[in-house]
């Protein structure tokens, strides 16, 4: 399996072999405690590189590519509680492989037991077993295993005000990281210069030597000088094409009005002399002559008598649909 990341609308393109990957759902359900909250998807992650930093032009365009990914944050104007969510991506040298993570993060106050914590957060202490609320908060205050074996590495000072209850201005709390998922394990196969079909700039299974690059680059550029003479050609056909229909369409107008002038001409002679107007036909000859260039046969159009087609004009009164029918009684 292959994933692709390409920049629209000109390149370049990032081809990764994927080694190992698991779904967000299998990562979640594998938790003890599942903690998906739908607010943090509402803003953009932070981007943690790891290792990109070193020697090779492929390395810079991967981080700059994974980067550009992302929405950019600038820190002096950055609100703390927008960040709620973290992508991680690290790169080993010695196997050439990326690893993808996806944490939530949650920040939790530190030097607080679990019973001011309680109180804090709005949540209703139980106690059943307490004769005095002094008593609840003096039994829960010994640390739990997890909070004691805590790595102070996590432990920031936060400048803001957080919407999270126990955070306070300018006092001490812990980040803690909760797995969402998905999980990648890729590696850079291949990148090039277009969008997918361009220069190669890098591509870790095949070198090539300079002459060979030489030899492509000329094929690539004979390739770009054969599409664009068949654009060119295309285009030309069907400007062609078109200046052709409006000449056909002007020609077919034309006529058609000059037959409708001819037969209102016609109609109103008719009407105005109420007399039979002959219509002659077509002289052949003279149509044989200009299609031929020569004379016809005499006998060719012998048969054909100067016959004339008499148009009449309809009346408006026909006399013979008014004529009664008669039918005879067949004897039974």
């Amino acid at each position: 399996m292959y994933l692709k990341i390409i920049r629209l609308p000109r390149g370049p393109t990032l081809t990764f072999k994927i080694h190992n990957f698991a779904l967000a759902r299998d990562v979640v359900s594998s938790l003890k405690r599942q903690i998906v909250i739908e607010e943090a998807f509402k803003h953009s992650p932070l981007i943690v590189l790891n290792s990109f930093s070193g020697e090779g032009l492929h390395l810079k365009l991967m981080a700059s590519m994974f980067q550009n990914m992302f929405p950019t944050i600038n820190l002096t104007n950055v609100d703390l509680n927008s960040i709620r969510r973290c992508v991680l991506l690290s790169y080993n040298p010695s196997t050439k492989l990326i690893d993808f993570r996806h944490y939530n993060i949650k920040v939790a106050p530190v030097g607080v037991s679990k019973g001011v914590k309680k109180v804090v957060q709005g949540k209703i202490p139980n106690l059943a077993k307490c004769e005095d609320i002094s008593e609840f908060f003096s039994k829960t205050a010994v640390m739990s295993e997890s909070e004691a074996e805590e790595d102070p590495v996590n432990h920031v000072t936060i400048d803001q005000k957080m919407i999270s209850r126990g955070n306070v201005e300018n006092n001490k709390s812990s980040i803690r990281l909760s797995e969402l998922g998905p999980r990648l394990t890729l590696q850079l196969i291949k990148i090039e210069d277009g969008l997918l079909d361009g220069e190669v700039l890098y591509h870790d299974l095949i070198h090539k030597t300079e002459e060979e690059k030489l030899e492509i680059q000329k094929k690539r550029e004979s390739k770009k000088k054969l599409k664009e003479k068949r654009r060119k050609v295309q285009e030309d056909n069907t400007k062609a094409k078109e200046l052709r229909k409006e000449e056909h369409k002007v020609k077919s107008l034309k006529g058609m009005r000059k037959v409708t002038e001819s037969e209102v001409q016609m109609k109103k002679l008719s009407k105005e002399a109420n007399i039979e107007v002959p219509v002659p036909d077509d002289d052949d000859k003279e149509y044989y002559r200009e299609e031929v260039g020569e004379d016809p046969d005499e006998d060719l159009f012998s048969s054909k008598t100067n016959r004339k087609r008499l148009w009449k004009p309809q009346e408006e009164n026909n006399q013979n649909s008014k004529k009664p029918r008669f039918f005879r009684k067949k004897n039974v």
